[in-house]
C-alpha cells in the first residue's frame, strides 16, 4: 500500500531538538508520514528530552535497545523500528527504514506512526499493527 510522505530538513529537526546531526560516516535522511505527521509531532515534542537522546543515535546510524531498536517480529516485518518512549505511558513510534548501501550508513527512515504499547511483550494486537504498517511503501527522494 503506497502512501505519502514528507522530508524533514535535519537542519530543522536538529534545531528543534538541540542535537548535531553531522556525522561524516552516516548519511540519514528523515521522512514523516503525511497522515500521522500532526500526531507524531507531538509526541516528539512532548517527550523532547528524550526525543533528543534517540534522534542523536538514529543520525549515528546506531541502535540502542532502550530508546531506537529494530522491531522485527517475522520476515515480515524487516525494516521496522521503534522510537521508544518508556514510562508511564509506554510510547512508541514506529519507523520504517529504507537502506541505500550495504552497510546500513546511508538510509532514509519514515516516521510512520504512534502507538501506546500497554506491555514490554508483543500481544496479538501489536503484531497485527506491525504486519499492517510493514506494508506501507513510501516513495522516498
Amino acid at each position: 500500500m503506497e502512501r505519502e510522505c514528507v522530508k524533514i530538513p535535519l537542519e530543522k529537526l536538529a534545531a528543534i531538538l538541540d542535537v548535531r546531526y553531522n556525522y561524516p560516516k552516516c548519511k540519514v535522511r528523515i521522512y514523516i508520514d503525511k497522515e500521522n505527521a500532526e500526531e507524531i509531532i507531538k509526541k516528539l515534542a512532548e517527550y523532547r528530552d528524550k526525543a533528543r537522546r534517540v534522534m542523536m543515535h538514529i543520525l549515528r546510524c546506531a541502535y540502542e535497545n532502550d530508546f531506537y531498536g529494530k522491531e522485527k517480529i517475522d520476515n515480515s516485518t524487516k525494516g521496522l523500528t521503534a522510537i521508544k518512549f518508556k514510562g508511564r505511558d509506554n510510547v512508541r513510534i514506529y519507523c520504517k527504514e529504507y537502506y541505500h548501501d550495504e552497510h546500513g550508513l546511508n538510509k532514509s527512515i519514515v516516521f510512520i506512526a504512534v502507538y501506546n504499547k500497554k506491555t514490554q511483550k508483543i500481544d496479538k494486537k501489536l503484531k497485527s499493527f506491525l504486519k499492517k504498517i510493514s506494508k506501507y511503501e513510501y516513495k522516498i527522494e
